[in-house]
């Protein structure tokens, strides 16, 4: 009876000892899964900037304002100048230059006739230098004058400091750009949805030559693109990099998680296992850390305001307004919005979705941003309301005027009156005199 009751005993202290070492296993794995790096990584390349793709925001930089040689991520803004000046299905004969141009190229020929889609994707997937300036000669006749748009283009995206001077990225002691800026090119880049495609096409047969009948495989050489390499980034989109001796390594990528769009550009990194290990590293802290807040939604009620007596305006968001916050401070994130109602309206026809005036957006009290505040309503100011307008304005004069005429009428009435009063009267003295 002992034996076997010492057995029951020492089976539960097991079971016990069981349950408590599993226990303590099972608690501590949520706190693993959930802990995400406070601080971004150490990274190798002298030159990075991690930019939220809505908002512009930079999440985390390392000289981000540096100049730097970019190499051919100069390709990005190369692509999204042709896109918005040529068409696709343009056809482009090869010049003289292009064949001769030094660097990476797929071996065009003078004489041979691609589309700019063939030559994007060459462009993009094998880098090719031949193709950078068979594109450049077809929208601007040379590489001069295609680099004056590539400068127009980057400071519209913002980037403004920066300067290019071709459109492969060949070392240029007036060629370059910075992280930042090099992110923001990419932000307008990824809105190209043609873009997104052709950078992320694998590998393709080109059309036959015109010259000589031979074909041409393209491959795409963004290895954080692929699948099967070992620097493959699931959560990549796009992806441009670059090497030269002058530039040493250089990349951008955009990445998206969960719907949240990142990009990160690395520039001066000392090799190619070193920049796509950066690339990595700081994704993985920027998708862990931060996170996509919309604090305002095109057509919100913002607020109000009165176009005359009778007219009640509604000022509605002109658009969606997001804020990347650090997902530790989330929950202490205020929003306002900071306007003055319009002015000068009064005598003005305007409809719904017309801009009415600029406010701020700020968060904790700092200003973030600017939102355009647009009617609610359709107000046609027309010939009735020009009048009450009018007399609105002027009632005390148009009083006057008004009292002042009907006083004159009055005046002149009772000078009558008394005029025929006295021919009256006159004309009976002449009768009796007359007798």
């Amino acid at each position: 009876m002992n034996r076997d009751k010492n057995k029951k005993n020492s089976l539960l202290k097991r079971i016990i000892i069981t349950f408590s070492i599993f226990s303590i296993f099972v608690c501590a794995i949520p706190s693993l899964k959930v802990s995400a790096a406070k601080e971004p990584p150490k990274l190798n390349s002298n030159g990075v900037a991690l930019m939220d793709a809505t908002t512009g925001q930079l999440l985390y930089s390392k000289n981000p304002d540096t100049h730097y040689y970019p190499a051919s991520t100069t390709k990005i803004l190369t692509a999204l100048v042709v896109l918005e000046n040529a068409k696709l299905d343009d056809k482009v004969t090869v010049g003289k230059k292009p064949p001769t141009v030094d660097g990476t190229a797929i071996g065009l020929k003078e004489g041979e006739v691609f589309t700019v889609e063939e030559l994007l994707l060459g462009l993009l997937m094998e880098s090719g230098n031949d193709c950078a300036e068979a594109l450049a000669e077809h929208v601007s006749g040379s590489n001069e004058e295609f680099a004056k748009l590539m400068n127009k283009r980057a400071k519209e995206a913002g980037a403004t400091n920066s300067n290019f001077k071709n459109p492969s990225g060949l070392p240029d002691p007036d060629h370059y750009t910075t992280p930042r800026d090099l992110a923001l090119i990419m932000k307008d880049a990824i809105k190209n949805p043609d873009f997104i495609r052709i950078d992320r096409t694998y590998s393709l047969q080109i059309s036959p030559s015109t010259i000589d009948g031979s074909r041409r495989w393209l491959n795409n050489h963004n290895y954080i693109l692929d699948s099967k390499s070992n620097y493959y980034y699931k959560y990549s989109v796009a992806s441009k990099k670059g090497y030269t001796t002058e530039a040493h390594f250089t990349n951008i990528i955009s990445a998206t998680k969960d719907g949240h769009t990142l990009i990160t550009s690395c520039l001066d990194g000392e090799g190619i296992n070193q920049v796509y290990g950066d690339v990595n590293k700081i994704f993985d802290y920027g998708f862990e850390n931060f996170e996509l807040k919309k604090l305002y939604c095109e057509g919100d009620e913002i607020g109000s305001f009165m176009v005359d007596d009778e007219t009640k305006v509604p000022l509605l968001a002109g658009k969606d307004i997001y804020y990347c916050t650090n997902i530790a401070d989330k929950n202490n994130l205020k929003a306002s919005i900071d306007y003055s109602d319009p002015i000068g309206l009064e005598k003005e026809t305007f409809n719904r979705g017309n801009v009415l005036t600029i406010a701020k957006v700020l968060v904790n009290g700092t200003e973030f941003t600017e939102l355009d505040l647009v009617s609610g309503i359709d107000r046609e100011f027309n010939s009735k309301k020009a009048i009450d307008n009018f007399y609105d304005e002027n009632s005390t004069k148009i009083k006057v005027a008004i009292t002042a005429v009907l006083l004159l009428m009055i005046f002149i009435f009772i000078n009558k009156k008394k005029q025929i009063v006295r021919k009256r009267r006159k004309s009976r003295i002449n009768r009796i005199i007359n007798r």
